[in-house]
């Protein structure tokens, strides 16, 4: 029935109309709300990703639902969601890109490579490796020289995993005083 040009000017029968539509897709999207929350959580992960999500879905919900067959609105919902979700993680691609970009773009500016405070500071860090005791140098050594894990380390010296992980805890605390003590 098409309204009558009083009836549509009435501000009653127009939040009346707004209210009935609401409520008629939120029925539809609370209904699949907890699997969508489930669906998401497993494409994203972070809760924080799911929620923004979510209100993308029911932001859609609300404008396009009326039109949906209530036969296809659970795959209607979970087909957003699925689209939401990839919209998440390319924007968060995108993000991390960005921010790889600058941050190259910064250490590149900022750092120079062959400065002399830079050798300096080597130098320093050398001397000091160089009076710790030889236990601990050498799980200090594999670890900055050679980038090797502690596991690897302890199998190289063929000490227990803790002895490893204990010998370069002491060794940090005592090149943090050392280093301290010069700056």
């Amino acid at each position: 029935m098409i309204p009558s040009p009083s009836e549509e000017n009435c501000p009653s029968k127009q939040v009346e109309q707004k209210v009935s539509a609401e409520v008629l897709a939120e029925m539809g999207f609370e209904q699949c709300r907890e699997g969508l929350r489930c669906f998401l959580k497993s494409r994203l992960g972070q809760d924080s990703d799911v929620d923004d999500c979510l209100q993308n879905v029911s932001l859609k919900w609300i404008q396009h639902g009326s039109s949906i067959p209530k036969s296809a609105v659970r795959a209607w919902l979970f087909a957003v969601a699925a689209n939401e979700s990839s919209l998440a993680w390319r924007k968060r691609s995108r993000r991390q890109q960005v921010i790889q970009s600058l941050a190259e773009q910064t250490s590149e500016q900022f750092e120079p490579q062959d400065s002399l405070d830079q050798r300096e500071t080597q130098e320093l860090v050398r001397q000091a490796v160089s009076r710790l005791p030889e236990d601990m140098q050498a799980v200090v050594r594999l670890r900055l020289e050679s980038d090797a894990t502690f596991e690897e380390i302890a199998g190289k010296l063929r000490i227990p995993l803790g002895t490893a992980l204990s010998r370069m805890h002491r060794a940090l605390a005592r090149l943090e005083k050392e280093l301290e003590t010069l700056n």
